[in-house]
């Protein structure tokens, strides 16, 4: 099993042998300190003995896995997947994901990948929450002195 980076930079799972190649998996390691909720979108095609399954699973230290979600029939044309919103690594400092293949029948099948996204909201700073509030409040008080004039 390995990695191949087409001529048009697609990263490409490529099967050696059906039986060995199943159930290997490609691990992703990022940082989601100041960031929640992520979601990953990318682009995936497979050729007709390529894997037919992608799961995905997660961790926060790269050990313990929490399976996340089974992408299933895929096609053989480059089409958009988008996972669930990942909670379960909201803030982590060391966030790990994880995709496994499986599904292949030949040597010769692959899967393809593009246009692979990490988005996820960023949280604010307690500073800058605070300084919202204070804003928010100064504005309420402002309001009710005027009324008061």
């Amino acid at each position: 099993f390995f990695f191949l980076i087409t001529s048009t930079a697609a990263l490409a799972f490529v099967n050696q042998t059906a039986s060995s190649t199943n159930g290997k998996h490609a691990v992703f390691r990022f940082s989601m300190a100041g960031f929640q909720d992520l979601v990953v979108s990318y682009a995936s095609q497979r050729t007709g003995s390529g894997f037919t399954n992608q799961a995905w699973s997660f961790s926060t230290d790269g050990v313990n896995w929490t399976d996340h979600q089974t992408i299933s029939g895929l096609p053989g044309a480059f089409a958009t997947q988008t996972l669930s919103t990942i909670a379960g690594l909201n803030g982590a400092t060391d966030a790990y994901l994880r995709l496994t293949v499986t599904g292949a029948t030949a040597a010769n099948g692959n899967n393809r990948l593009d246009n692979i996204q990490f988005n996820a909201t960023a949280v604010p700073e307690p500073t800058s929450l605070l300084l919202l509030g204070s804003v928010a409040l100064g504005g309420i008080a402002y309001r009710r002195v005027r009324k008061r004039s």
